[in-house]
């Protein structure tokens, strides 16, 4: 069989030294040379590939949950059945948690007669795991550890969560809440580092498949929501029955399977080690990040986003409780849950197709406006007007709320539009990341100063009902205070023109700004010159 001819690459032709003889046949032995050495690099190269297929686990290219995925969401990428089931397990337990762990705190507070100004702190504290998302990707993506990045971390923090919950489900006796309070927090970190991991491992796998992280975050947006709305149902059942500890020992064994999942996952074992290269990088990406943050373009809109969180001050501890106490079961409260999660998607799509073309300052505005007057329907309940005027209870807990979810999705996605047009390009995880436990930091900060005002209000166990109508008035109007700051939001639907970064001095001269993008256009119409030796580069 006639073997086709092959051209030398000059990078792999061994060149004579002035002081070595010249071989017999010098140029045809080269060519030799570089063929053999040519094949020899395709054999390893093909070697390497099928050795990280296997590494990445493509145990299964097809199968039923690929055939799914293609059905509901379009994909034509298939993935491993393994990686399928952790990305659909590990995110619909994210969206499980969401709304239902910190309930058994909550409710068992409740029941042991705890003040409700300090619960609502201890809720508030335990978002402060979240406001350090961006130091776990850090630490992940700089120090792998046995050659990984995310298998090591993601068993870690999943033991972590096991464990924790199986410390409360197993117990002789239920715990006090506090108990239970240490308990979540520690949890709490655990879940924060699964979650980055998880966005990691999503784009990490679209990146190596080839294709667009698009169709991985609807898979991961959809189980979010679905896991959700399964723990309101569940957990509303088991609550009413009585059965919290036997809600989290389900979860801990939902848990242990999401470790087992990752066990079976196979990750490709990365070269890269910590060293000064490594740590010089990050203190670029870093410095990069507070450059950004410290433009006008950046700051502004984001304190306004955390005076606005803290104006509207959280009271939902004492309106659950006064829920509780006019004859709503626990139950009840988590099957509205559900609700306010199906106005929480219905939000989301509304601003997709309505209102994507708005201008900041005016949603923003207009939506704080709209929200105070919803804050009123909590002041008719907790003061029993709607007795009095025939208004049902269950109108205000399914209908109210859920609207006011609805309000609250369509003024929030602003914020995570906003935060994608700012990051500068190279760091955009961890600015996205930054920007993000800016917003887990104004939540906490709403529930800090809303427990500190019911404390200077007097409310305690056995009188927060008289006096929570007079407090949610105080929150409405306070609502309304950074109306009088919206010159601090950019008056535009979009901060992406060139004109808007140079108004505001947000203009990255290094990347992506208006002079390189010319240059690199007038770079990409000059005529490429054939570098000598035939066409061939140096390697």
């Amino acid at each position: 069989m006639q073997i086709p001819h092959r051209h030398p690459t000059p990078t792999r032709i061994r060149h004579q030294q002035p002081w070595e003889d010249e071989p017999q046949g010098g140029e045809e032995r080269a060519i030799e040379i570089a063929t053999r050495d040519e094949i020899a690099s395709d054999e390893a190269t093909q070697s390497t590939s099928t050795s990280a297929r296997g590494e990445e686990g493509q145990c299964c290219a097809g199968g039923p949950l690929n055939w799914l995925v293609r059905v509901v969401f379009g994909s034509k990428t298939s993935y491993s059945s393994v990686f399928l089931l952790l990305i659909v397990w590990t995110y619909g337990l994210q969206g499980f948690r969401l709304t239902s762990t910190e309930k058994v705190m909550f409710w068992t507070a409740m029941r042991q007669g705890a003040n409700p100004a300090v619960v609502e702190a201890a809720i508030g504290t335990l978002l402060v795991p979240a406001v350090f998302k961006a130091f776990y990707g850090l630490l992940a993506d700089s120090v792998p550890v046995c050659g990984r990045h995310i298998k090591p971390y993601y068993m870690a923090s999943a033991l972590l969560v096991v464990l924790c919950l199986a410390s409360v489900a197993l117990s002789d006796v239920t715990p006090t809440w506090t108990t239970m309070f240490y308990v979540l927090v520690t949890m709490n970190v655990g879940e924060n580092f699964m979650d980055v991991l998880a966005d990691a491992l999503v784009v990490r796998e679209a990146r190596a498949k080839g294709s667009g992280s698009s169709e991985m975050q609807s898979i991961a947006m959809f189980c979010i929501a679905l896991g959700a709305m399964m723990s309101a149902f569940i957990s509303g059942t088991l609550f009413d029955a009585g059965l919290h500890r036997a809600y989290m020992a389900a979860l801990a064994v939902a848990q242990s399977l999401a470790l087992i999942l990752m066990l079976a996952y196979r990750e490709r074992p990365t070269q890269k080690r910590l060293d000064r290269s490594v740590v010089r990088e990050i203190c670029s990406n870093i410095s990069q990040v507070l450059r950004t943050v410290a433009k006008p373009i950046c700051y502004r809109p984001m304190l306004w986003y955390f005076m606005q969180h803290l104006c509207s001050f959280s009271l939902v501890t004492p309106n659950s409780w006064m829920r509780r106490s006019i004859g709503f079961s626990e139950g009840e409260i988590q099957y509205a849950g559900a609700v306010n999660y199906l106005f929480f998607m219905a939000g989301t799509v509304v601003y997709a197709r309505f209102f994507t073309r708005v201008t900041f300052r005016k949603l923003w505005g207009v939506t704080t406006i709209v929200m105070t007057l919803l804050i009123l329907p909590d002041y008719i309940q907790a003061s029993r007007l709607n007795v009095k005027w025939g208004i049902p209870d269950w109108l205000f807990l399914y209908g109210s709320d859920g609207f006011t979810t609805f309000i609250d999705r369509i003024y929030s996605t602003p914020f995570h539009v906003m935060c994608a047009q700012l990051c500068p390009p190279g760091v955009e995880a961890l600015m996205f990341a930054c920007l993000m436990s800016w917003n887990n930091l104004a939540n906490s900060c709403s529930r800090h100063l809303g427990a500190a005002v019911q404390a200077a209000w007097g409310i305690t166990a056995d009188n927060y009902r008289p006096l929570l109508p007079s407090l949610i008035i105080v929150k409405a109007a306070s609502t309304l205070l950074p109306l009088f700051f919206l010159f601090l939001v950019p008056n535009t639907a979009s901060i992406l023109t060139d004109a808007q970064k140079e108004e505001h001095g947000c203009n990255y001269d290094q990347h992506g700004s208006k002079n390189n993008s010319s240059m690199e256009q007038q770079q990409q119409q000059q005529p490429q010159e054939e570098p000598e030796g035939g066409g061939l580069s140096d390697g």
